[in-house]
């Protein structure tokens, strides 16, 4: 539908989770452009397909709290996220 669906809160090469402010299928497939500033990378997206895996409702926001796996990115799109997310300053480097 090319609209926005939720903010990335947690991102790994294998998948997301996002918070929303919709409801999706159960089990639903989804094509997912995720934007980065361009100091990130210089496409500025990277095209992803996702499988929902679950979905809470946080109580204290109200949102719908997403998990996906990714099912089909680009090997070098992969070797992307991996390296940002074990960039130098990133909680989980």
């Amino acid at each position: 539908t090319k609209q926005p669906i939720g903010n990335i809160i947690d991102l790994s090469e294998s998948g997301m989770m996002i918070a929303a402010n919709k409801v999706v299928v159960p089990d639903a497939l989804f094509q997912f452009d995720l934007n980065f500033p361009n100091q990130y990378i210089a496409t500025n997206t990277i095209r992803v397909g996702a499988q929902e895996l679950w979905t809470v409702t946080n109580t204290r926001t109200n949102q719908s709290e997403i998990g996906f796996r990714f099912i089909d990115v680009a090997q070098s799109d992969r070797v992307w996220i991996r390296n940002w997310v074990n960039e130098p300053g990133s909680k989980y480097a």
